[in-house]
């Protein structure tokens, strides 16, 4: 078929933003997708793929459902759970207590 590309493996798996062009690059949500359905051979593959590139781990375990995540969390090794909890942004920022007098009081952030 003429137009058609055939390839023997998938493209690596990289942000599109790393990319610096269309096509061919998987978005983190559609490699959370891929890890969801992978068995655990296949998700090993793409989470060694996904390692090498700490921001887009960060972005990818972003969107995991969280009982997914949770199980992939506890097979790493704490100091690899650290890194890459610390690279992943805040879903939800810290408020100040309505009812708090001051907000240099560490306790007044809920």
């Amino acid at each position: 078929m003429e137009g058609v590309r055939t390839v023997d493996r998938p493209p690596p798996l990289q942000s599109g933003a790393q990319s610096g062009g269309p096509g061919g690059w998987f978005k983190p949500a559609d490699i959370a997708d891929l890890l969801e359905d992978a068995d655990k051979a296949e998700g090993g593959e793409i989470l060694d793929q996904v390692h090498s590139d700490p921001e887009l781990e960060a972005d990818v375990f972003e969107e995991l459902d969280p009982e997914k995540a949770s199980r992939l969390l506890n097979d790493m090794p704490d100091t690899e759970v650290a890194a890459l909890l610390g690279r992943m942004r805040a879903t939800t920022p810290p408020t100040r207590s309505p009812t708090c007098a001051s907000p240099a009081d560490a306790g007044c952030w809920i």
